[in-house]
C-alpha cells in the first residue's frame, strides 16, 4: 500500500536484504535490488521482518533470539534476558508487530512463553512489557487485526 517491499533471505549465517524498486522496464514493473548483506553469528531457524518508522529484524537461532536494528545492523536485544528477568533461552516460534508505526509492539514466541514489549526508536522499551505462559509449547502464532 504504498510502500516497497523488503525481503530478507537467510543463506546460511549470511542474510541478504532485497528492496522492490519500480522498473517499467519489467514485465511486473518491478524488480529486486541487492541493498545489503548482513553476517549473523549462527545460521537462523526464522527470521522476520518487522515494519514500522524504522527496521527491525527478528533472528531466531536454536537455542535464543535478537533483535537487530537494521539500519546499522546493531543488535537491540538478546534472548539471554536481563539480571532482574532471568535467561529467556529459547527456540523462537513466531514474531508479530501489532499496532500501527506511532504505537509498535512486539510479541516474541518462544517455548512456553509469549513476550510483549513496547517498540521505541531506542529499541525496546522495558516499562511496557510482560509474558504469557502455557502449559505447552505453541507450534504457531498468528494475529489477526480488526477493523
Amino acid at each position: 500500500e504504498g510502500g516497497k517491499t523488503l525481503l530478507a533471505i537467510a543463506i546460511g549465517r549470511r542474510v541478504l536484504l532485497l528492496s522492490e524498486e519500480s522498473n517499467p522496464d519489467n514485465e511486473m514493473g518491478f524488480e529486486y535490488t541487492h541493498i545489503k548483506d548482513i553476517q549473523l553469528s549462527e545460521s537462523p531457524i526464522l527470521i522476520k521482518l518487522m515494519d514500522g518508522e524504522y527496521g527491525i529484524m527478528v533472528v531466531g537461532y536454536k537455542h535464543h533470539w535478537e533483535l537487530l536494528e537494521l539500519n546499522n545492523v546493531q543488535s537491540i536485544k538478546r534472548a539471554e534476558g536481563s539480571e532482574d528477568s532471568g535467561p529467556r533461552r529459547g527456540a523462537l516460534v513466531n514474531a508479530l508487530r501489532i499496532g500501527d508505526e506511532r504505537d509498535g509492539q512486539i510479541i516474541l514466541c518462544y517455548n512456553h512463553t509469549c513476550h510483549f514489549e513496547r517498540l521505541t526508536t531506542k529499541g525496546l522499551e522495558s516499562d511496557c512489557e510482560y509474558d504469557f505462559h502455557w502449559t505447552t509449547v505453541p507450534t504457531a502464532v498468528g494475529k489477526m487485526t480488526h477493523a
